[in-house]
């Protein structure tokens, strides 16, 4: 789910609900394809690497309902139960990740309490950074208003550049060269507290 987040950036609620119909191989890459998002009704196309895409489709399916196949949701339950699982256990990794120094304030990698909206902000940060155009990140994270996206990002957008997804595809590849995932990464289970 992580890598999910991190690479795509979907809200959890997109992400949890994420089906084998909605991620669909492009070239050497893959592309999640949404018709609506669930907070803006916006269709999405956005493309991830291809470690993420195999690492995706190397997952068991959790559970199948009406011929569609899901990751992370068992069809049992409602789907905010899902959402909400996911982002506590999201949530309790990450702060797991955080080291308080001996004032107890929180040192690097966070230096606030990071959540799993944190992998949105970083897509879209470093997507800007690699010289995606605003507007393009702006698609791709469903915004439906470029002021939105603008308001959030515009620190980060000082030295984008015009460019299509090529900038993004760039940015993957040069982290796999700086030794990013060269294959899908293992799965390690983690303690569940509530059903999906």
């Amino acid at each position: 789910m992580i890598p999910v987040l991190r690479w795509s950036g979907l809200r959890i609620s997109d992400a949890a609900m994420l089906n084998d119909r909605q991620v669909l191989k492009r070239g050497g890459g893959y592309v999640i394809a949404l018709e609506t998002m669930k907070k803006t009704e916006n269709p999405v196309r956005v493309p991830i690497p291809a470690f993420v895409g195999e690492a995706l489709f190397a997952l068991p399916f959790k559970g199948r309902k009406e011929g569609v196949k899901y990751w992370f949701w068992t069809c049992q339950g409602e789907t905010d139960t899902c959402v909400n699982a996911w982002r506590n256990d999201i949530a309790e990794l990450m702060q797991r990740a955080q080291k308080p120094d001996q004032a107890g304030r929180l040192e690097d990698p966070f230096e606030h309490n990071a959540s799993t909206h944190t992998l949105r902000h970083t897509f879209a940060c470093l997507a800007l950074a690699a010289g995606a155009h605003l507007s393009q990140v702006q698609r791709w994270l469903g915004h439906t208003s470029l002021k939105t996206t603008e308001k959030h990002y515009a620190h980060a957008n000082k030295h984008a550049h015009a460019v299509s997804d090529a900038a993004y595809d760039e940015m993957v590849r040069e982290t796999v060269r700086q030794g990013g995932p060269a294959e899908p990464p293992k799965v390690i289970p983690i303690h569940r507290k509530a059903a999906r």
